[in-house]
């Protein structure tokens, strides 16, 4: 069960910035939240769905900023070699951001052989804190992605 958690845990967080202005306010920037999995031997997994239930990035100032609130359901297998879904765009302060901190609320492992684990919300439920190295910073009126990794 252990290995069921740590290949749903937080891995690994990518910045990419991208210039447009899309009605920001003045003061903040607006940033895309995506997610990914990267490299898995996925020939003994069908389907590993993590439920998201918060995004959050930590400014410079130590504050965690919402990105993303709600319920979401992915399935990682379909977020491979390269593909990557949306999970939220939304408008943030402008500044530099160091870490981010993502709240999962579900999470299911169907294998190839068909047994499935459905790991009750109280052992997936909690938040996850990751660096962002380098961190990034979100301009004033840009757009600035940021891609999520998760194992």
């Amino acid at each position: 069960m252990k290995n069921v958690l740590k290949i749903l845990s937080v891995l690994t967080v990518l910045f990419i910035s991208a210039c447009s202005k899309d009605n920001i306010p003045d003061g903040q920037g607006a940033v895309n939240v995506r997610i990914t999995d990267g490299p898995f031997p996925f020939e003994f997994v069908s389907e590993a769905n993590v439920g998201l239930a918060k995004v959050e990035l930590k400014n410079e100032a130590g504050e965690f900023v919402t990105v993303f609130e709600g319920s979401s359901k992915y399935n990682m297998v379909e977020l491979t070699n390269g593909v990557s879904a949306d999970v939220e765009k939304t408008n943030i302060p402008a500044g530099v951001y160091t870490e981010s901190r993502i709240t999962l609320n579900q999470a299911s492992v169907l294998l190839s052989n068909g047994n499935s684990f459905n790991l009750n919300a109280d052992a997936t439920a909690g938040s996850y804190t990751t660096p962002i190295e380098p961190a990034f910073t979100v301009e004033e009126g840009e757009t600035s992605n940021v891609l999520f990794d998760l194992d």
